[in-house]
């Protein structure tokens, strides 16, 4: 049977310091893995989506996946683990639905083919993995959430090795200084958002990058990244003051929420 890799890193580790996360799943430990189990298992895996550096609780990852499952006519899925697959309970449980209804295995390795979620043990196995999965992500969030504040009122100093957000960059001592063109970039999105209700994400990326206002990376924006930027458009939004006092940081933000369209 023809079977599609699904491997996930939730963050690239820098040369610092990893994540705890992934430091026994990084993207080749998980490949290997897979093989050794299709191996075993006699299925034959015709291609790999990997997806590296990026949250579990994005649905667009389902997306990437569907379609590779149709391009291939895969009739499996095999990933790592459970919380490989997603971080997001109701996401998760709406993919394996959609893969029971069209047939599609999903295989994990260290546990094997998992029952269909329309049975009772499928879905409470289902349930519960995506529960903690979904729960451990919440839990890092506002531990990342909770530090920033905190590094905030340390001096505004940049905490860790990780990139800041879009419109900020981090100074030779890891003070936070604005970035003149991704502000400006910031500000082209907070007018586009006000002046043209009802604008898709799509469209305000098409709209951006006529203008030459594109990703660091020097390609037009990820309709995820845009969504993330219209909700918080303005770069001294990413750090809010911590309510209650310096020891008290923010609540971890909803990432899973669907894009608009």
């Amino acid at each position: 049977m023809n079977a599609i890799a699904y491997l996930r890193r939730s963050a690239k580790p820098n040369k610092e310091e990893k994540s705890r996360d992934d430091q026994s799943a990084s993207i080749e430990q998980q490949a290997a893995a897979i093989a050794r189990y299709c191996k075993q298992t006699g299925l034959a895996v015709v291609a790999a989506i990997a997806h590296d550096g990026v949250s579990g609780g994005r649905r667009q990852r389902f997306t990437d996946l569907w379609a590779a499952v149709e391009k291939h006519q895969a009739g499996a899925i095999v990933t790592y683990h459970i919380d490989r697959l997603g971080r997001d309970l109701a996401h998760l449980l709406e993919f394996r639905k959609r893969c029971d209804r069209a047939g599609i295995a999903i295989h994990v390795v260290g546990q094997g083919k998992l029952e269909p979620v329309k049975s009772s043990n499928g879905f409470i196995n289902m349930a519960v993995h995506g529960l903690v999965a979904e729960h451990y992500r919440l839990v890092i969030g506002e531990k990342t959430k909770d530090a920033l504040a905190r590094r905030r009122t340390q001096g505004r100093r940049w905490w860790g090795g990780s990139r800041p957000p879009y419109g900020i960059r981090a100074g030779e001592n890891g003070q936070i200084i604005n970035e003149p063109n991704e502000c400006a970039a910031l500000e082209a999105v907070a007018t586009l958002i006000s002046t043209q209700a009802g604008l898709s994400v799509r469209e305000l990326g098409r709209i951006l990058a006529a203008r030459g206002i594109v990703a660091r990376n020097g390609h037009p924006f990820a309709p995820s990244t845009l969504w993330r930027l219209c909700r918080r458009p303005r770069p001294e939004s990413f750090f809010p003051p911590p309510p209650g006092g310096e020891n008290q940081g923010q609540p971890a933000e909803n990432e899973s929420a669907e894009q608009p369209s």
